[in-house]
């Protein structure tokens, strides 16, 4: 769309949302307001979530020293949730998560297999995750996460 076009469909659509407010009542229009600033909001997260990633993936592709991938895990002090670390960048799961990742762990016949179910289980329920442990080894980082928690624990 050329840009004197989107203008033009700029300027009717603030027109028209002009015209309908004035119908509104006040708590409506305050109901409105506050979309309109959750929704300019959630557009400058969504930009600088994109810079932060692209200046990741820059980094990482301009490095010359080798990518961390070091596991490790902290506990909270009430046993409810856990920090893991994949080399500095933490992720919070909380105790039934990680009870289902250990289990997927342990109930694994090869370290490979116990890798790859974890890689699935984390895509389908914790997608975030992968919006801050970014790397170009993924078999890696899920390697070293299953080992991480079968090594630190047990099935109950």
């Amino acid at each position: 769309m050329s840009d004197n076009k989107k203008s033009k469909t700029d300027e009717k659509l603030k027109e028209r949302i002009a015209d309908l407010s004035q119908n509104l009542e006040t708590d409506e229009l305050q109901s409105i307001v506050r979309q309109i600033e959750i929704l300019i909001h959630n557009r400058e997260v969504v930009r600088e979530f994109q810079e932060r990633k692209a200046a990741r993936k820059l980094a990482r592709d301009n490095s010359t020293e080798e990518e961390n991938l070091d596991v490790k895990i902290i506990e909270s002090e009430d046993g409810k949730s856990f920090r893991l670390f994949v080399g500095n960048f933490p992720k919070m799961f909380m105790l039934d998560e990680m009870r289902r990742m250990v289990k997927l762990c342990h109930s694994s016949k090869t370290p490979e297999e116990g890798a790859k179910k974890l890689f699935v289980w984390i895509n389908n329920n914790r997608k975030d995750f992968f919006m801050d442990i970014q790397t170009n080894n993924k078999e890696q980082v899920f390697l070293n996460i299953r080992n991480c928690l079968v090594e630190r624990y047990t099935v109950k």
